[in-house]
């Protein structure tokens, strides 16, 4: 096995997953801090602080951190989620060095320069405002807001423009202080590398990091409820959903190869019924949405205002009537999707390295792939039926957007999957 986890210095996360077949290797600092960790009057500041991380250091201009990645033909990124932010390179082996200076020198010594920080704030308020014109977007962040009303979960990762505009330079520097933290910190390292060499190169370049403790996140709590919200876009945007599992619940894997029955791909009861049969809409989907303490399982769909209620009609038809009539077929089937994603995506390092440093942050260990492929392989028909009844005896989250004038009362709706 490859895969090995370290305490650098008693400090910070090391992890490294060698490959010694290829020429390149991927490295990232993830965090575990994001959306979830804000209060509300700073709901945002952990992705205006992603976006700043390149935008100056005490050593680099902007320009140069965008530069030296460049000059060796590697690539530089970064994401921002509701429970970690991470910041990630690729680049040839023997440019290893490189890109662990650049990732620890904009982790830890971003300085946050006042005309960077405007002209930043100008873009992500772009970008709030891309993300309103967008139909899916706003749906699914009122859909958010319902699931976790009035808690950190329910809020947006972009943030509001009013309180975008209002994030101060202090208010940054002290967001990062308190979080970017060694115990939150993990540094995963995925390709071709000198193990010995990486964790050298760790404890030197990541020595300024706090080992403060910081209090965890709120827990959050499901609430469920209605949005039904109007406006002039051609299709009525429908999001609805039911309280889930969390990483750690022992329903995690049935829920997952759950959502792929009903809605995971074209051969799925939902795509096959919904669009095939009926064809009342271009996508259909079903899935099931994880964080470290909560989940929902998701439908997600869009149609026309005169088949929105025949679509609910068919959603509520389908989900009801898996209870008891999933086959093996279908079971094997979304059993053989599952494993092949995860295989395949163990053929990029970018994505073993991603999926290393989420692990232990979100889940508290590393977990071999043997692991979850017994897991997958574990789950009965029973499991699924088992869960589907569970869900659906849930309070219902429905989010819609669009011309929806005709659609079925909130009470008729949730009638509509009561058990």
């Amino acid at each position: 096995m490859t895969l090995k986890l370290q305490k650098i210095d008693n400090k910070i996360n090391l992890i490294t997953d060698n490959l010694h077949d290829v020429d390149t290797v991927s490295l990232g600092v993830w965090v575990r801090t994001g959306a979830r960790n804000e209060v509300k009057e700073l709901n945002g500041i952990s992705h205006f602080l992603e976006h700043m991380a390149f935008k100056g250091t005490t050593t680099r201009s902007a320009k140069e951190i965008a530069e030296e990645i460049e000059n060796v033909g590697g690539v530089i990124n970064a994401y921002t989620s509701r429970e970690v932010t991470a910041y990630y390179v690729k680049l040839l082996k023997e440019d290893v060095n490189l890109g662990l200076d650049i990732l620890s020198d904009i982790y830890q010594n971003s300085i946050f320069i006042p005309e960077e920080m405007e002209r930043e704030r100008g873009v992500i308020i772009q970008e709030i405002n891309q993300s309103l014109d967008s139909p899916e977007d706003v749906v699914y962040n009122n859909f958010q807001k319902l699931c976790y009303t009035d808690q950190p979960m329910g809020r947006t990762i972009l943030g509001d423009e009013e309180i975008i505009r209002q994030i101060t330079r202090e208010d940054m520097v002290n967001y990062m202080k308190t979080n970017y933290t060694a115990s939150r910190t993990a540094v995963s390292v995925c390709g071709k590398f000198d193990e010995a060499e990486i964790k050298d190169l760790v404890s030197l370049k990541f020595k300024n990091l706090s080992t403060e403790t910081v209090a965890p996140a709120l827990k959050a709590n499901y609430t469920g409820g209605f949005n039904i919200q109007k406006s002039d876009h051609e299709q009525v945007n429908i999001v609805l959903g039911f309280d889930g599992v969390g990483y750690l619940d022992k329903d995690f894997y049935p829920s997952s190869i759950l959502g792929s029955v009903l809605g995971g791909g074209m051969s799925s009861r939902l795509f096959q019924e919904v669009r095939e049969k009926h064809g009342l809409c271009y996508s259909i989907y079903s899935f099931s949405q994880s964080s470290t303490d909560s989940g929902t399982f998701i439908v997600s769909a869009g149609t026309s205002k005169e088949e929105a209620n025949k679509l609910i009609d068919l959603v509520a038809k389908e989900l009801k009537g898996a209870i008891g009539t999933i086959t093996e077929e279908e079971l094997n089937r979304s059993k053989n999707q599952f494993k092949a994603s995860l295989l395949m995506a163990r053929e990029d390092s970018q994505s073993r390295c991603e999926q290393n440093a989420r692990q232990l942050l979100l889940r508290g260990r590393l977990i071999d792939v043997s692991e979850t492929l017994e897991k997958i392989n574990a789950v009965k028909i029973d499991d699924l039926h088992r869960v589907l009844q569970k869900t659906l005896s849930s309070k219902m989250s429905f989010s819609a957007l669009g011309p929806v004038g005709n659609l079925y009362k909130p009470e008729e709706i949730e009638g509509k999957f009561k058990l």
